[in-house]
């Protein structure tokens, strides 16, 4: 229904088609209308060759508008292009808007000179952006345009200008230019604006009615990011806020559910959001699209898509389960999604249980789920069961299940024969309790279509595929009934499991049919990495003691045995994982018992064990690389805190042996000791070291359980406790327990009572504890503080820098910041006073380093990123002169000075061009700052000019070769012809490999971390492959290394075994990207290898992909960016 104008004239040079422009209209005669000011609007004019979105002109102003509808983050200013961040952080350019409202408000001034007789005063400008400016964008204006959110405009227009024509010179004006006189807004709008809201509004609500069922009953998980913890509502508000995201974790916990939320927020917030499958995926994208668009609303994808573009409504692109797609799909997925997100400025969530293959492609925020907690479990199960309470076997069964869809089932089951189940048999008797009489054709079934997709590698087949793996037994209603109970689904002509869980079962129930009894066949299953991922339901599926005996004998595997002791195999398995811990437990303390220490005085760790006499098997070591993660979970606490015990006692026997030795050798015994025995993981460590050292590195599984962390609290009060059970108690606590308080109180106890005299590890760890109590309350949090203040000052480096982050978390320096910023002030003129003195460029770089690693790190960055612009150069340009060999923050220095404008200022950084020594304090950082100064001079187009070592070797020569090559492909101001020639001798160099270091230095090279670079404003993205510009040479090496793993060598000086093996599984990388179709036979060697069968299966991927998508002349070109 149309409402009459009392106060307001529109007039349009066209209907408005921009739902922006549309909505800045509706917005602006609301209030107009509401205030009673009688006024003239202009909408979608054209004046002097130059589009108008919407003029608003009243006796005293002319309001000049440009109306944008930008959902994703953006970056300007008055100068230069702006850019709109896209899909995976990318920024791309896009039109000046504060241009485009100034130059239109100029436009509309010229016209009013042409028109009238005198000079017209000067409209004013405002930028509007609806609904409002996109959250995190970085923009600047000034008096001549405001920049304004929606909401905001009713303010704008109350304001005086400087002023204005009469009403009837602005009638008059619109009679000249022949603009048309409409009645309202809706008659100066488009009708296919109104077709498009009205299609946006059925598609919405049919998205929400489609995927609000699987979002009902969802509870919170806790989720890790590299911004820290959190739950799933924030996860869902950072997607809505306009976050691409990838929901990574385990099967069955919530990914998908949390995706479907933030699409319905979505929704909610206007947006327009598609959810596809990717398992579905069969190469195009098109086809997904319309598929999903078709099921909700009678239109093809494109018609929604060119209506919210028309609305300017943003997308969202949900693709859920990408782990399911086709393995040689999948980077094709990720490609088409990206072009997705850059055409349509669309965001992208992806939902997987492993990390996307390609993730340059999509530089995607990732967020971890964690296993659902006991409570979460507990609370999914009862909401499962309609509130019903959970009888004993439910609860001893959810003890068992690892995600939150086997905890629905539990609940669905009522588990009231599940007692003992593993995961396996949870699934088993779902499925055979929705079968009922066609449970044994049903399963056999199943199976079949399981052990096909598994041996094809694979997520999902066609109707025909389904048809052709039928048996003569098979009726066709078992499909019919495996699809209405929701086993499998269908979607046009491809057919899967309903759930990634269920494929898993029924592959382990396919093995156990295909093996017959034959204990060899299971086993040889098991170490198969194709079923990485089945094993447990795989050990699971035997039902046959016999068997199952024949194949725990073999086991051998951490996981598997994790697995078997957490009862997720069944509670036969669990027994016998029982029965081995406990004579692994007696074993333990016999170690102990005759364990020795021995002083060497050199290398990494001055005191030892001495070789222990106990012959562990190769399953009873397996067996104590279980355990850190069932002491994780709270099992075997009192066992653990009795062997620390006793490993203390020995400890004291062993110092008094030895004190007069580590006297003479001058080394600290006491610290010495305790970190040989709780710290090391040398291989002659006893087992319980390397428990400890597992825990404390956080090589174990993540479960957050707050009853454990509140048990692990009351036995930290204790006042009877050793060093060594306290270590313990304090790792385990970091994991479960919650820094309040109370915590606060104990932690300062056990400050008094163990501080003086501790060990250093020791002493590291209790204060690292200590800065965890930020949230305790004021009392509390200061009293730890005075404590802390108190203690004696700490000689070691390390040591003092750990208690001055403690009091920093804890808030203690908070008050003394903004002071200490005059000392900044002071520190930074003294080094601009004399910017040649060597002194003052070794103070400029601690400055520098201060804004990363100092108390006040916050004052040093405020006042280092308030320097003009030519000071902050010099700043950087000295700390560059200024920073030792050994320093820290080089790699971030580089890439500062990179970014300078001044490209001569990079030369500074040519001493970093010179490759490092092979025993180099920090291996990693010296390889990052030796390649990030060759891309540096590369893409600054500066003359190279390499210092080199003054004891060259083979190692220097083969990374130096490395380096220049990277320069060389750097230097994009060249032709392909000149780079190539210029990187020929280094090429030739790396091809004939003669000292067995090319795939090593090729590996240190391509994994720097390159994030900072490619998000400084000016840089390019680098090309850091140098594999790729030789692609037949670079197989030839890996093929070389991986037939002749004993000839590899590595640049540093401590390459080892672990080296080695990453080198290999680097070689098989290469020969996946760059190989073709003859390559997979030589592949197919190292699928069923312990260590390279997965990174073989992987690359065996990528090259059937590129067989698909015809993509091998891609990969055998040179690659320069």
């Amino acid at each position: 229904m149309k409402t009459a104008l009392n106060h307001t004239k529109i007039f349009i040079g066209d209907t408005v088609a921009n739902g922006s422009v549309q909505a800045v209209l509706a917005c602006v005669v609301a209030h107009l209308e509401t205030a009673h000011i009688s006024c003239v609007i202009f909408a979608n004019v054209n004046l002097g060759g130059r589009q108008l979105d919407c003029i608003v002109l009243t006796e005293t102003r002319a309001l000049v508008i440009e109306a944008k509808g930008y959902r994703r983050r953006l970056r300007g200013g008055p100068n230069g292009p702006w850019q709109v961040q896209i899909a995976g952080g990318e920024w791309k350019g896009t039109r000046n808007a504060y241009l485009q409202a100034r130059d239109a408000a100029l436009a509309l001034r010229d016209a009013m000179r042409a028109f009238a007789t005198d000079e017209p005063p000067y409209p004013t400008a405002a930028l509007v952006f609806e609904p409002h400016v996109p959250e995190g964008s970085e923009l600047s204006g000034d008096f001549k345009v405001a920049i304004l959110n929606l909401d905001e405009l009713p303010t704008e227009l109350e304001k005086a200008g400087p002023g204005g024509w009469p009403l009837a010179r602005w009638l008059a004006f619109a009679q000249h230019h022949r603009l048309i006189a409409v009645t309202d807004v809706a008659a100066a709008c488009d009708p296919a604006l109104a077709k498009a809201e009205e299609l946006l509004t059925s598609y919405r609500k049919g998205f929400v009615r489609t995927y609000g069922p699987l979002t009902v009953d969802i509870l919170s998980s806790s989720w890790k990011a590299d911004t820290g913890s959190m739950d799933s509502e924030e996860v869902t508000r950072r997607i809505t806020l306009g976050a691409d995201a990838c929901l990574l974790g385990p099967s069955g916990c919530g990914k998908s559910a949390t995706a479907y939320c933030a699409a319905i927020a979505f929704a909610q917030r206007d947006g327009i959001p598609i959810a596809i499958a990717a398992k579905n995926f069969s190469g195009s994208m098109k086809v997904m699209l319309d598929d999903e668009v078709q099921q909700i609303v009678d239109a093809q994808a494109r018609d929604v898509i060119a209506s919210a573009q028309s609305l300017n409504r943003p997308l969202l692109l949900a693709i859920d389960g990408f782990n399911e797609c086709s393995e040689n799909q999948r980077v094709d997925l990720l490609r088409r999604a990206a072009a997705f997100g850059r055409r349509y400025e669309a965001l992208i969530v992806i939902t997987s249980q492993t990390s996307l293959s390609r993730a340059d492609l999509l530089r995607l925020d990732v967020y971890t789920v964690a296993p659902p907690s006991s409570n979460l479990k507990t609370a999914i199960a009862t909401q499962a069961a309609a509130g019903q309470p959970l009888s004993a076997s439910a609860a001893e069964l959810l003890t068992v299940v690892d995600s939150c869809l086997e905890a629905r089932l539990v609940g669905q089951l009522g588990a009231s024969k599940a007692g003992h189940a593993s995961r396996f048999d949870l699934f088993d008797m779902f499925v055979r309790s929705r079968l009922g009489e066609l449970s044994a054709l049903g399963i056999s079934r199943l199976a079949a279509i399981a052990g096909w997709m598994t041996e094809r590698i694979t997520f999902s087949m066609s109707i025909r595929d389904l048809d052709r793996t039928a048996t003569g037994g098979s009726p066709p209603t078992i499909t019919a009934s495996l699809v209405t109970n929701r086993l499998l689904s269908i979607r046009g002509d491809r057919v899967s499991f309903s759930h990634d869980l269920f494929l898993d079962a029924y592959s382990a129930e396919a093995v156990i049919r295909v093996a017959a009894n034959d204990a060899t066949a299971v086993v040889l299953a098991l170490a198969d990495p194709i079923h990485e991922r089945r094993r447990e339901f795989i050990l699971g599926a035997i039902n046959d003691p016999v068997l199952l005996e024949r194949v725990l004998a073999e086991l051998a595997d951490a996981e598997l045995i994790d697995a078997c002791l957490a009862g997720r195999c069944g509670r036969r398995a669990r027994e016998w994982a029982e029965v081995v811990a406990e004579r692994v437990f007696e074993i333990l303390a016999e170690e102990i018992a005759s364990a020795r220490l021995t002083l060497s005085g050199a290398g990494m760790w001055s005191v030892g064990f001495e070789h222990s006499t106990i012959a562990w098997t190769k399953q009873q070591r397996a067996f104590v690389h279980a355990l850190p993660a069932r002491v994780a979970a709270g099992s075997y606490l009192d066992k653990i805190i009795e062997l620390a015990g006793h490993m203390d006692r020995r400890l004291v026997t062993e110092r008094s042996r030895l004190r007069d030795e580590a006297s003479e050798k001058k080394i600290a015994l006491r610290s010495e000791a305790f970190g040989a025995a709780y710290v090391s993981q040398h291989g002659e460590a006893p087992g319980l070291t390397h428990i400890s050292s597992r825990l404390h590195a956080g090589l174990v599984p993540w479960h957050r359980e707050e009853a454990l962390g509140s048990m692990l609290l009351e036995r930290l009060r204790r006042t009877d406790l050793s060093l060594g059970q306290v270590y313990f108690l304090l790792a385990l606590f970091r994991r479960n327990g919650v820094f309040d308080s109370a915590a606060a109180t104990v932690i300062g106890e056990l400050l008094d009572r163990y501080w003086t005299g501790a060990p250093y590890h020791f002493k590291l760890d209790l204060m690292d504890s200590a800065g965890w109590c930020g949230r305790a309350d004021d009392a509390e949090r200061q009293t730890l503080i005075d404590r802390i203040e108190a203690l004696p000052n700490e000689p070691h480096i390390f040591l003092s820098t750990t208690v001055v982050e403690a009091l920093q978390h804890l808030g203690a320096l908070e008050d003394s910041a903004d002071e200490y910023k005059d000392v900044v002030l002071r520190e930074v003129a003294d080094c601009l006073a004399a910017p040649q003195d060597p002194d003052a460029c070794a103070r400029a770089y601690s400055v520098y380093s201060a804004c990363m690693d100092h108390p006040y790190s916050n004052a040093y960055c405020a006042i280092f990123n308030d320097l003009a612009p030519s000071e902050r150069a010099t700043m950087l340009s000295m700390a560059a002169r200024g920073v030792s060999d050994s320093a820290a923050f080089v790699a971030p220095l580089i890439v500062e000075i990179a970014a300078l404008p001044n490209r001569q200022v990079t030369l500074v950084l040519d001493r970093f061009l010179t490759p490092p020594g092979p025993d180099s304090f920090n291996l990693s950082e010296a390889i990052e700052v030796f390649a990030l100064a060759h891309l540096a001079f590369g893409q600054n187009q500066l003359p190279l000019h390499v210092t080199e070592p003054a004891e060259a070797t083979a190692n220097t020569a083969t990374l130096g070769a490395c380096g220049r090559i990277l320069y060389w492909m750097n230097r994009t101001d060249l032709s392909l012809a000149e780079r190539t020639t210029n990187s020929a001798s280094a090429q030739a160099f790396l091809e004939a490999d003669r000292a067995g270091l090319t795939v090593n230095c090729l590996r240190l090279v391509e994994r720097i971390r390159i994030e900072g670079w490619t998000q400084s404003a000016g840089l390019p993205p680098p090309v850091q492959s140098i594999a790729s510009l030789v692609p037949m040479a670079a197989i030839a090496l890996a093929k070389r290394a991986l037939n002749n793993p004993d000839l590899l060598n590595g640049y540093f000086k401590f390459y080892n075994d672990h080296d080695r093996l990453n080198d290999l599984i680097y070689a098989v990388g290469i020969v996946g990207r760059l190989g073709t179709t003859a390559d997979i036979a030589f592949l197919r060697d190292y699928v069923g290898d312990v260590s390279l069968g997965r990174p073989a299966i992987e690359a065996i991927r990528e090259i059937e992909e590129r067989s698909v998508d015809g993509s091998y002349e891609r990969s055998a070109s040179p690659s320069w960016g």
